[in-house]
């Protein structure tokens, strides 16, 4: 898949309505954790973030921390890490930046949890950067979450494309 055939959807916004983008999942240790260090590390076009929809965490979750570090993400990049939650990431922005921010969340349920915060038209599926609507699964409880890291930083990749990012 090509930058040129990403198709987040009709109603999505255009890239450069995008001031900024914010990874979601459900506790912001793994999934989001890594999307957001994930772009960081590459470079992405637009200031990244990351939140929990449902739980409140205080730490990166080891498994997240040693594949970024496998990847070469600095770690002093990962140390400074801090996983928060929605309500504290949406307060942080004015109503303007909340409008020009673009939300990937990598289930439904996140995003649904994201769209009371959100416009719905800036809110979209991390795995929907080809006009497909799939849940990017939790890792949490598998015996290798590596995968599922892999799909995660191909993910940001093509988002950061569609954002204007160079391709490798």
């Amino acid at each position: 898949m090509t930058a040129s055939n990403l198709t987040p959807g009709r109603d999505a916004p255009e890239p450069r309505a995008v001031s900024r983008v914010l990874f979601l999942c459900s506790g912001n240790i793994m999934r989001s954790a890594f999307a957001e260090l994930w772009a960081r590390h590459r470079g992405f076009p637009r200031p990244v973030e990351s939140a929990a929809s449902t739980y409140r965490n205080d730490r990166i979750h080891p498994a997240t921390a040693r594949e970024l570090a496998t990847l070469g993400v600095p770690p002093a990049e990962i140390r400074r890490f801090a996983p928060r939650h929605l309500d504290l990431a949406a307060a942080g922005l004015s109503p303007a930046e909340r409008a020009s921010t673009l939300v990937l969340a990598m289930t439904r349920e996140h995003l649904a949890c994201a769209e009371g915060s959100f416009p719905a038209s800036h809110c979209r599926l991390l795995e929907g950067a080809d006009g497909r609507a799939i849940d990017v699964p939790d890792p949490i409880d598998h015996p290798d979450p590596r995968p599922v890291f892999h799909r995660v930083a191909r993910l940001v990749d093509l988002w950061g494309r569609w954002l204007g990012a160079p391709a490798d």
